[in-house]
């Protein structure tokens, strides 16, 4: 991408840029965004590093008067003005990029309106999170990585080596690069260190969005930056002084003991031992690399063992691995072997499952199941909020975890089989089991209803908002079927408690608690009898607390995760048995809140309904993943409800008439039938494909056609060059007289001179011999500026050293 941008304001070439840039948004939307970013802020700085705002092509026309003057055409200084046609050619390459790419980009666009992803508000107050110290010493070695946002020390991954942090100040000193070229690269870091630093730039740079959790994620164009100005300072290594390359050195010593004395976020005594080590190992490679007597290739060759080294002693004890491989592979083939039984039974695998207990965010991808646990930051937010009030361990915001849940839940969801992979308590009464092995049980859902079926219209009105999730999946339960509540509230009997004050409120679902001893932990002991023979199911919201245990008179024994609080399934509990709840609360929090819900399972209420619902199941006749055909019979006052979750990509037709999707509690799929037996098609085709498809192919013929018709015309061109220059050589030979570029050095230098004696009009003589400049190539270019441009000869040979150094 950067050398195509450089090829666009060197040669007016935009073919690699448009090429390039199309592949990465391809390959990463998301950080094809930023490098838009940065692309148009390094054009700006490659730009005005090299050039001129008044430069003007080669190809500007030249016009005499009738007295043979040459004279300009103003308007020829815009319309051949490099800045600007490199600037609409830089600006029309990234339009055809976009296009080329938008059979992926469009329906991007349309999935991240429905996703946490583009959700924010631009923040009203500025605030800066690092000070310029911290930033600067987290270019230093051996520093632990910022993973997440929420971690003690957060600082953007910037280090790239001790060497860097030394060739950086030979950079801006090196008299070999331009000083404006020098100064762009150094304003271009500082842009980056603003985006890093101040809150505004950084909601932009990341797309108009904080990140959930994972920061500065636009440090690799930093660190990009970082390496190419150290590059460009090792190239140049000879033309420093051996004081020069010390004094680096002694600067980056120096600078890691400030650290050390000063103190700093995220350095250790490691840090700065390691760094000073590094630090003087370099320093005597470069001066060896400075030596000409010394075998370049050699000292390159302890160069590289040098960086290989510091990676080695620097990075490797920061590879933090918190869980073992086995934890995550272990039970992949017995569960796969499971998984082919439950096929065999089912005569497809075109049915929902989940385990009791997940290994990781995405076991559905890694076990090759369909499933309802979902961590991604495309997922639907909608779904993400439907999901979390529904009881799931969620964020509210892109993940959403299956734990046992409640069988009005398992049934809305469509669970099929539940594996039981941690020795949950499963009712017999609600599961039967269907295949084990030394890992796994299958258990079969005994009220399971497929992926559609009819429900009251009064779903349209289901309320799907508050802390209590067994109210809003009972809501949907009660109004899908018009029948009673399907749980049964049980009140705590008593409370019990350590160092928190009891006010007699610590029984109700809802209380505040106090401690009597700050700095101290305390504890909230509840105990449930249960009044009627049924299964019990908990939802504890206390994200203050530090533990939560709760056991049962059943064989229940659970431990829950505060910051998580999700529906758990209990067992089934006799009349009169006890269960006890036990929250313990950590010595620095004085006080807080908790929600804490129990509910027993009406069974009778439950079955009721289940059977409406499941008499009015959708016969599912074809199944695929965009593709669901079935037939179904809808009742009076009835619509078709789907656990599907909704998205405009889905295309519904009932009886081949197109119909609209309803959106059920804001997330699901519902359509609205006229009553009787219909046959119901869903299609999905991702919104905005059809629209990408043929931008991206319009885009692609014009440029292809574009690239066709410039070979030819610039063919004819040098047809037409070729044979002006064979007639000027007849000339030349006829009259004996030098023409061009020749005439003007014999002008300038005398007949007899050589491109060795131009050579010394430069401020720098050896550049042709530096960039291996072909004599004969040096006049050819030399002819094509002087057949453009009234320059003398100084200027058109300062003019060719620019463009060498260009090219290299």
């Amino acid at each position: 991408n950067v050398l195509g941008i450089e090829r666009i304001i060197n040669k007016q070439k935009a073919t690699f840029y448009i090429v390039t840039l199309a592949v990465s948004f391809f390959a990463n939307y998301y950080m094809s965004y930023m490098i838009c970013i940065f692309s148009v802020l390094y054009f700006l700085a490659y730009f005005f590093s090299h050039y001129s705002i008044k430069e003007v092509l080669p190809t500007k026309p030249i016009y005499e008067d009738e007295n043979g003057e040459i004279y300009d055409r103003k308007i020829d200084n815009v319309l051949y003005s490099r800045f600007v046609e490199s600037g609409l050619l830089f600006a029309l390459g990234s339009f055809v990029a976009v296009g080329l790419a938008a059979v992926a980009l469009v329906p991007t666009y349309f999935c991240l309106k429905a996703c946490s992803a583009t959700s924010g508000t631009f923040p009203s107050d500025y605030q800066f999170y690092n000070n310029i110290f911290d930033f600067l010493a987290n270019h230093l070695s051996s520093l632990e990585p910022t993973i997440r946002s929420s971690g003690e020390t957060v600082l953007p991954n910037v280090y790239c080596g001790v060497i860097t942090v030394m060739l950086v100040p030979l950079y801006i000193f090196c008299d070999k690069i331009k000083a404006r070229e020098r100064a762009a690269n150094i304003i271009l870091l500082a842009v980056f260190f603003i985006g890093f630093n101040l809150n505004y730039a950084n909601y932009v740079i990341h797309a108009f969005h904080f990140p959930n959790d994972l920061p500065f994620r636009f440090s690799f164009i930093y660190s990009f930056l970082l390496l190419t100005i150290a590059y460009k300072a090792l190239v140049n290594i000879r033309s420093f002084s051996t004081k020069a390359l010390l004094g680096s050195g002694v600067a980056t010593v120096i600078f890691a003991v400030l650290v050390q004395k000063l103190g700093m976020k995220n350095a250790t005594e490691e840090t700065i031992y390691l760094s000073i080590a590094f630090a003087v190992v370099y320093t005597v490679v470069l001066g060896l690399m400075k030596k000409k007597n010394i075998a370049q290739s050699a000292v390159s060759l302890l160069l590289m063992c040098c960086v290989f080294a510091e990676v080695a002693v620097c990075d490797t004890n920061h590879f933090v691995i918190s869980q073992q491989k086995p934890n995550f592979v272990n039970g992949y083939t017995e569960f796969r072997e499971l998984k082919e039984k439950l096929d065999t039974v089912e005569g497809t695998d075109k049915y929902r499952m989940e385990l009791t207990n997940i290994n990781t965010l995405m076991d559905a991808s890694w076990f090759n199941y369909n499933g309802v646990s979902v961590f991604s930051s495309m997922a639907y937010e909608k779904s993400a909020n439907l999901q979390h009030n529904l009881g799931l361990n969620s964020n509210y915001i892109n993940s959403y975890i299956y734990a046992p849940q409640t069988p009005v839940y398992n049934a809305m969801m469509s669970l099929k089989y539940i594996v039981n992979n941690d020795n949950s308590l499963m009712n017999d009464q609600l599961y039967t089991k269907i295949a084990e092995n030394d890992k796994f049980v299958a258990y079969k859902n005994n009220y399971y209803l497929p992926l559609a079926y009819c429900v009251s219209e009064e779903v349209e009105k289901w309320i799907t908002t508050g802390s209590n999730p067994f109210e809003i999946q009972n809501d949907y339960w009660t109004r899908a079927t018009d029948v009673g509540d399907v749980f049964d509230k049980i009140p705590a009997a008593s409370s019990k408690t350590e160092n928190i004050r009891d006010d007699g409120d610590l029984v109700s679902e809802n209380f505040t608690y106090h401690k009597e001893i700050s700095d101290e932990s305390g504890t909230i002991i509840l105990k449930y009898e249960i009044p009627e023979s049924q299964n019990v199911y908990l939802y504890a919201d206390c994200t203050t607390a530090e533990s939560i245990d709760v056991y049962g008179t059943n064989g229940l024994s659970k431990t829950q995760d505060p910051d998580d609080p999700y529906i758990l399934d209990c067992g089934y509990f006799e009349k009169g048995e006890i269960m006890t709840v036990e929250v313990t609360i950590p010595a620095n929090k004085d006080s807080g809140y908790a929600d804490i819900y129990a509910v027993g399972l009406n069974m009778n209420n439950f079955e009721a309904g289940y059977n409406k619902l499941s008499a009015s199941a959708m016969d599912i006749t074809e199944f695929t993943d965009t593709h669901i055909k079935g037939t179904v019979k809808v009742g009076a006052t009835e619509l078709i409800y789907t656990s599907i979750n909704y998205d405009e990509g889905w295309e519904i037709t009932v009886d081949g008439e197109k119909v609209e999707p309803v959106a059920l509690g804001d997330a699901l799929i519902g359509i609205d039938a006229a009553p009787g037996t219909h046959t119901v098609e869903m299609t999905y085709k991702p919104k905005g494909l059809m629209i990408g498809a043929i931008v991206s192919a319009g885009t692609l013929v014009i440029f292809i056609a574009a690239l066709v018709v410039l070979h030819i015309v610039k063919k004819k061109r040098y047809a037409k060059a070729y044979g002006a220059e064979i007639k000027e050589s007849a000339a030349v030979e006829a009259t004996g007289e030098p023409t061009g570029i020749d005439a003007l050095m014999a002008q300038d230098l005398g007949k007899n001179a050589t491109v060795e004696d131009a050579e010394k009009l430069l401020d720098v003589p050896d550049e042709y011999e530096q960039n291996k400049q072909d004599p004969t190539e040096t006049l050819n270019r030399a002819d094509e500026i002087l057949n453009t441009q009234k320059l003398n000869l100084k200027e058109i040979l300062s003019q060719i050293s620019d463009d060498s150094e260009d090219e290299e």
